[in-house]
Formats: structure tokens, C-alpha cells, sequence
């Protein structure tokens, strides 16, 4: 932020509470993406293919480039279950103040999100699947 604020001659956040939990639940989603992936993977070539085959379609589904009100419905509706839809959704409503969803939508699902991939690396943890 404190590169791009002053690149794009924008110096407020619309919905900084918004910004702030929603921030730090992407980055605990991402975390725990991490965990699995590394801990699924056999080397590194998978943890690439995951991100090749799973992750950029996800991202591409999910609205990064465009609103998906633009979409048909049937990819506006595919959209919505996106999971990267809804970290993109929280990010855009705390910097512009709007998005696609409603901001309290948008914020449970991206912690609900969390807490479900916390508990699966949590799960991963105590069976053993991961070992430290």
C-alpha cells in the first residue's frame, strides 16, 4: 500500500475496517493454501501444476479484471462460488467502497473460508499428514 497509494494518486481507503479484516483474512487464507499445497505436494513441480491448473482459473473466474455483473448469468452464478471471487470481492469493496457483493457478505465468507482451510491444516497437523 505504501508503494501504490502514491502511484495511483489515491491517498484514502473507502472502507478501512473493510480493508483491515478482510486483509487479514486473505492473507490467512492464503496461509493455509500454502500449508496444504506444500504439505500435498511430492515437489516443487506440483506446487506449480496446482497453481497452473487450480488457482489461475480460479482467478480468472473470480472476477480480478471485471465485475461479473458483466458476465451472463450462468457465469455471474459459477462466479459467486468461486472462492477467489470473494477475496477479490473484500479487497475492492475496502479500497473503492463497492463491489459485487455487500461487504458483510463478502467478509463472512472470507473468514468462514479461513477457519474451514485453518481446521483441514490444523487436521493435517494432528494426524501427522504434515510433519513439521
Amino acid at each position: 500500500m505504501a508503494v501504490a497509494l502514491p502511484l495511483t494518486g489515491s491517498g484514502s481507503v473507502a472502507r478501512p475496517f473493510v480493508l483491515l479484516f478482510g486483509t487479514l483474512g486473505v492473507l490467512l487464507v492464503a496461509a493455509q493454501v500454502g500449508v496444504i499445497a506444500g504439505s500435498l505436494a511430492k515437489s516443487l513441480d506440483h506446487v506449480y501444476s496446482m497453481e497452473s491448473i487450480v488457482l489461475l482459473p480460479l482467478g480468472f473466474l473470480g472476477g480480478v479484471f471485471y465485475s461479473v455483473h458483466q458476465l451472463p448469468s450462468f457465469w455471474d452464478a459459477l462466479s459467486r462460488i468461486d472462492p477467489v471471487f470473494w477475496l477479490v470481492q473484500v479487497e475492492r469493496i475496502g479500497f473503492l467502497g463497492r463491489g459485487d457483493v455487500d461487504a458483510v457478505w463478502a467478509l463472512f465468507v472470507v473468514w468462514a473460508l479461513a477457519a474451514a482451510l485453518s481446521a483441514w491444516s490444523a487436521a493435517m497437523f494432528a494426524t501427522g499428514r504434515l510433519k513439521p
